[in-house]
Order: C-alpha cells, then structure tokens, then sequence
C-alpha cells in the first residue's frame, strides 16, 4: 500500500524533488551541460552548492567566495552544512 495513502498530509507526488532540480535541468538545457568530464564534474558541484544554499535561505555566492578566500589561504573549504 501507498504511504501516501496512509499518512495524513503526505502528498502523492514528487513534487518537492521536482522542484528542486528544476534549474539544473534549464541550465543543462540552455548551456548543453559541459562537454567534458572536468566539465560536468564542475556543474554538478556548483549545482549542488547553489541547491544546497538555496535550501537553506543562504547565498551560494557567499559560499564560492568563501570556499576561494580558503582556497588561496590553503585551507580546507568551509562545509556546506548550516552553522549549528
């Protein structure tokens, strides 16, 4: 049987996961994705930085500029994880 059928409030769809790929699947559309592996390597980890952030009300400019003040310090990039 269904969990949706059974648990009040659940929606039957997907609709959330849907929603939280959607830009990835217009940029891959309008830019025709990276042509290389080190291409596609880069896009799935800014997108993944960008839906992450988003996710959590935070910029994900902020965290690129983080992550290359770290980089060029050489130091470990800061984590994508909220502040507890």
């Amino acid at each position: 049987m269904s969990k949706f059928l059974t648990t009040p409030g659940l929606e039957p769809t997907n609709n959330i996961a849907e929603q939280a790929i959607r830009f990835m699947v217009i940029d891959r559309k309008v830019t025709q994705g990276g042509k290389s592996e080190n291409g596609q390597r880069w896009l799935v980890r800014i997108w993944t930085v960008m839906a992450t952030y988003s996710n959590q009300n935070r910029s994900p400019l902020d965290v690129i500029r983080s992550s290359l003040e770290h980089f060029i310090r050489g130091e470990r990039p800061p984590p994508l994880l909220p502040p507890a």
